[in-house]
C-alpha cells in the first residue's frame, strides 16, 4: 500500500486547509491504482482523484486506535471524503496482519466509478509506516502554508505522543478495542478497561475487549472471576501443559502462511504427540478431556460472547468451556469451543487469560478456528469420506463437527497442505 500525491498550488477551495492540501491523489494497493476511475461522461479513464488531503488524513488521525485496536470492524476511506470522491478501500487489522482490499464503486454525483483492486497483507509496522507518512506529508503541507492549529496537526500531535508513551498506548489500543475514542472517553468505558486489564493483557485483553460489544460488561468480568473458583477437577487439564511444551510453538507459528496457518500446523503436532490416529473421531468434550488427563471435566454456566475461558496458572491449566444444552448442534459447538482452547494454550503462551469468542477477523480467534477443524476433522480424512461418495452433512456427523467446518476444510484443503509442508 502507498500514497501518492502530487501537490496542486494554489487550490481555489475555500477552505485554507482544502486550499493548502489540494493534489493528485493516487493510491496503490498490491501494485494497482485504486484512484483509477472511469468517467461515462467522457467516457474516458483518469489515473487520480483530485481532491484535498486533509480530510482523509484527518479521518485516518482520528480512527487511527480503532484502525490497530478493533478486530471485526473494517475502515473505509471513502467515509473521509467530505463531498469529493474517493475510491471503496478498506482496510482492517486482526492482531498480526493489516489488509487492504478496494472494491468496484460508483458514485452518482460525480458520476465516476471506480474498479476493485487487491487484496495486500501487510505487517504492522510497514501499515503504521505507510500511513503515518501520509498524514505527516498532509500536516508538513499544511505547516507550510501557514495553516496553523489544524484539526488533523492537534490530532496527529496527541496520536503520536501517546504511540512513544507504552502505557498509554495500551491504553488507547484497549479503547479502540471497545470503540471508544481514548481521548473522550466515558468514565464508564475507562473504568471497564482498567478492570478489565486486570485479568487480560495484551493481544488477549483486545481480543476480549473488541468481542464484548453490546454485552452487560460488569457482567463478565463478574463471570469471568467467578468461573474460576470452580473446583479445580471440573475444569483442570493435568496433562496439556506437558503437552503444550513438547510441541515447538516458534516452530508452529513461523512457517508460512498466514495466522491461522499456526493452527493448522499445531493440529497436526498434537494428534502427533498424542498419538492419536487420523481415523479417531470425538464425540464429546470429555473424550478430548479425558486424553489430557481429566476424569471430572465439565462445562459450566456461561456468559453471552464468551465461548470458554483459558486460565494458565503456574501449576496448572484450565479450560472453562460454556454449556450449551442437550441438542447435537450444542454438543458440537462444546466440543468445537473446547478445540479451540486447547489451540489457544499451545499456540500461545503471552498470556495468564485468554477467551474463545466470537470474532471472525482476529488473529488469535483464526489460529484456534484453525486448530479445532484440523484437530477435530483432519483434512484428509475428510477428503477420504469425500471420495467414498459422502455427503458434508454425513461426514459432519461422523467428525462431530457442523456442516460449516466440513465445507471449509473441503474449500481450504488446498492452504491446508501449504500451511503443513
Amino acid at each position: 500500500m502507498q500514497f501518492s500525491t502530487e501537490w496542486l498550488d494554489p487550490g481555489l477551495n475555500e477552505s485554507a486547509e482544502e486550499r493548502a492540501t489540494l493534489c493528485r491523489l493516487r493510491l496503490f494497493v498490491s501494485g494497482e491504482n485504486a484512484c483509477v476511475f472511469f468517467d461515462p461522461t467522457s467516457k474516458s479513464a483518469c489515473d487520480h482523484v483530485t481532491v484535498p488531503a486533509v480530510h482523509l488524513a484527518e479521518g485516518l488521525a482520528t480512527d487511527w486506535w480503532s484502525i490497530f485496536g478493533a478486530r471485526d470492524r473494517e475502515q473505509r476511506i471513502r467515509d473521509y471524503r467530505t463531498g469529493f470522491a474517493l475510491p471503496d478501500v478498506t482496510f482492517g487489522f486482526d492482531g498480526s496482519t493489516f489488509e487492504v482490499r478496494g472494491e468496484q464503486f460508483s458514485f452518482e454525483n460525480p458520476n465516476v466509478r471506480f474498479w476493485s483492486v487487491g487484496p495486500e497483507s501487510l505487517s504492522r509496522s510497514a501499515a503504521e509506516s505507510t500511513l503515518t507518512e501520509f498524514i505527516q506529508g498532509v500536516v508538513a503541507k499544511l505547516a507550510g502554508a501557514g495553516v496553523a492549529n489544524s484539526e488533523v496537526a492537534l490530532r496527529w500531535s496527541r496520536v503520536s505522543r501517546s504511540r512513544s508513551d507504552p502505557e498509554e498506548r495500551a491504553f488507547c489500543e484497549a479503547a479502540g478495542a471497545l470503540g471508544a475514542d481514548p481521548y473522550e472517553v466515558s468514565e464508564e468505558d475507562a473504568e471497564f478497561i482498567e478492570h478489565a486489564g486486570e485479568l487480560f493483557a495484551g493481544e488477549a485483553l483486545i481480543e476480549f475487549l473488541a468481542g464484548v460489544g453490546n454485552t452487560a460488561r460488569g457482567s463478565v468480568l463478574d463471570w469471568v472471576r467467578r468461573i474460576e473458583g470452580r473446583p479445580g477437577e471440573e475444569a483442570c487439564l493435568p496433562g496439556l501443559r506437558d503437552i503444550a511444551d513438547g510441541i515447538d510453538a516458534d516452530a508452529v507459528r513461523g512457517g508460512l502462511g498466514r495466522g491461522w496457518a499456526a493452527g493448522y500446523r499445531a493440529a497436526r503436532a498434537f494428534r502427533d504427540v498424542m498419538g492419536i490416529p487420523p481415523g479417531e473421531r470425538f464425540s464429546r468434550v470429555s473424550d478430548v478431556a479425558g486424553k489430557l488427563g481429566a476424569r471430572s471435566f465439565r462445562c459450566t454456566e456461561g456468559v453471552a460472547g464468551i465461548s470458554a475461558l483459558v486460565c494458565r496458572g503456574d501449576e496448572d491449566v484450565r479450560v472453562h468451556v460454556r454449556e450449551r444444552g442437550a441438542p447435537n448442534w450444542a454438543r458440537q459447538a462444546e466440543c468445537f469451543a473446547f478445540a479451540r482452547a486447547i489451540g489457544d494454550v499451545i499456540c500461545f503462551r503471552d498470556a495468564r487469560r485468554s477467551v474463545v469468542n466470537g470474532l471472525r477477523r482476529a488473529g488469535r480467534q483464526a489460529v484456534g478456528r484453525a486448530f479445532a477443524a484440523e484437530c477435530l476433522a483432519p483434512v484428509e480424512s475428510v477428503l477420504d469420506m469425500v471420495r467414498s461418495g459422502r455427503d458434508v452433512d454425513e461426514i459432519a456427523g461422523s467428525f462431530n463437527v457442523s456442516s460449516q467446518v466440513i465445507a471449509h476444510q473441503i474449500e481450504n484443503q488446498d492452504r491446508i497442505r501449504r500451511a503443513c509442508v
